[in-house]
């Protein structure tokens, strides 16, 4: 594979995760891992979320390279895009004081026949248990607590988020790429 001479941007932008947008993000974090391992890459999320399966995805490859992935939820985090902003580096998951962000379980729409929605509905038992492994690894959220957090459509300040643990701090000004090896 040829190089580019001009180095990529470490800025890689989060909108809604589909299933094309999860494979473009996972070949960058790859791509720019192999530019220069050395340096931060930046996850910029402003998401109402998206496919379960792409967030997973993007996780694993955040995890597989050796970059710092930072992350900063600017607008809103939602669903999704809330776990891919605790799942940044600690120490480097920002959000602005004005984001908005919403926590709940898989959202699921089974239909079939009945052994179809029975398989159906196991996958998605096994998937939520990965999503609260995840979350109670990340946040300071106690694993009694998780239940009544994600059971429901929960709406997040920015300060509650921080104070959750699912960011590291609030961000206010340009101070914030002073913090991070770009």
């Amino acid at each position: 594979m040829e190089k580019d001479s001009q180095p990529k941007s470490r800025l890689i932008f989060v909108g809604d995760i589909s299933e094309k947008k999860g494979r473009e993000i996972i070949q960058r974090l790859f791509e720019l891992n192999e530019e220069n391992p050395a340096k931060d890459i930046v996850l910029i999320i402003s998401s109402t979320g998206g496919d379960v399966y792409e967030f997973m995805g993007i996780h694993d490859a955040m995890g597989l390279i050796e970059c710092d992935v930072a992350t900063l939820a600017v607008g809103k985090a939602m669903s999704s895009g809330l776990l891919l902003l605790m799942s940044g580096t600690k120490g480097k998951r920002f959000v602005t004081q004005n984001a908005t962000l919403l926590i709940h379980e898989i959202k699921v729409e089974v239909d079939g026949q009945l052994a179809e929605v029975k398989m159906e509905t196991e996958e998605y038992k096994r998937l939520q248990k990965i999503i609260n492994d995840m979350v109670l690894g990340y946040t300071k959220i106690k694993k009694a607590d998780i239940k009544k957090l994600m059971g429901r459509d929960t709406y997040l300040s920015a300060s509650k988020a921080v104070q959750l643990g699912f960011a590291d701090c609030i961000v206010k000004s340009p101070q914030i790429w002073k913090k991070l090896a770009l």
